[in-house]
């Protein structure tokens, strides 16, 4: 059963894994994508074999938060074997090199596909080619217009926090504008 809308803003590797699950949960998910494709990093990460996991993680190995326990709940509600058996359902061959690191024996750009599927089937309407260029907030929902297109959302969600050269530095800042005006606190991004 649909509960709601949301659009969901970038679809690189996270983003199509949030909407993958967001759609999952019953909710209505556009997936609004500026590239032509998506996924373009994760199509050519771990030398192009998708180094998707690492057995060994923890939570010591993110820098996210000055008490080091920001990732303490994701890391206990999607642990490593949780994506490692995601993968297999997905019949994608697997091998284990140095320090636990999980890779593809195939091209990555097969996790980018069987990613892309499962979000497809499970309801998320994927959009490319989809720069956002506003939002706004009418007390009940949100109006996202994107690619020339109006998506109505109860929810929007936003990926794009990573800096950005100057040119796409600019549109994060402007994303980032509407979570401000609308009463939410914006932390900047550190290295």
């Amino acid at each position: 059963m649909r509960t709601g809308g949301c659009a969901h803003f970038g679809g690189g590797a996270a983003g199509l894994f949030c909407a993958r699950e967001a759609a999952g949960r019953g909710l209505r998910v556009a997936l609004l994508e500026r590239a032509a494709v998506p996924g373009r990093k994760l199509a050519v990460s771990g030398g192009g074999k998708a180094n998707f996991t690492n057995r060994g993680i923890t939570p010591r190995d993110y820098h996210s938060h000055r008490d080091g326990t920001f990732s303490v709940p994701a890391l206990a509600a999607f642990r490593p074997e949780d994506m490692l058996s995601l993968v297999r359902a997905w019949n994608l061959p697997v091998e284990e090199r140095t320090h636990g690191q999980l890779f593809l024996t195939v091209p990555a750009q097969r996790l980018v596909q069987a990613l892309v599927r499962d979000c497809r089937d499970r309801g998320c309407r994927l959009v490319c080619g989809a720069t956002v260029t506003s939002v706004s907030h009418d007390g009940e929902g949100f109006s996202v217009e994107a690619g020339g297109r109006a998506f109505g959302a109860a929810k929007p969600w936003y990926w794009r926090w990573a800096a950005r050269p100057a040119a796409g530095g600019r549109q994060r800042l402007r994303l980032q504008a509407g979570p401000r005006a609308w009463g939410h606190t914006v932390i900047p991004p550190r290295p």
